[in-house]
């Protein structure tokens, strides 16, 4: 957690502040993440003439999940399993 604070320009206890452990700071970070793909499929289904297209709507559901998924950092990634 040391390691994230000093990524981030933060002192420690700013940290401990927002995030008493690394749990709550994974969880928020998932949930984050979660919003923002919803949001951007939200936004899609709104805009888009196909979105009461079952086919459709799997599709961009895959491709934004996707692309979500390529976005992330393998460091992130690696740090989940921890």
């Amino acid at each position: 957690m040391d390691n994230v604070a000093h990524a981030l320009g933060i002192s420690k206890k700013t940290r401990y502040t927002h995030f008493q452990t690394k749990d709550e700071l994974v969880l928020e970070s998932v949930a984050h993440l979660l919003q923002r793909t919803q949001l951007k499929m939200s936004i899609f289904f709104e805009l888009s003439d196909g979105h009461n297209v079952p086919f459709k709507r799997v599709n961009q559901i895959y491709r934004v999940g996707l692309k979500e998924l390529r976005n992330l950092s393998p460091t992130f990634l690696f740090g989940l399993k921890k």
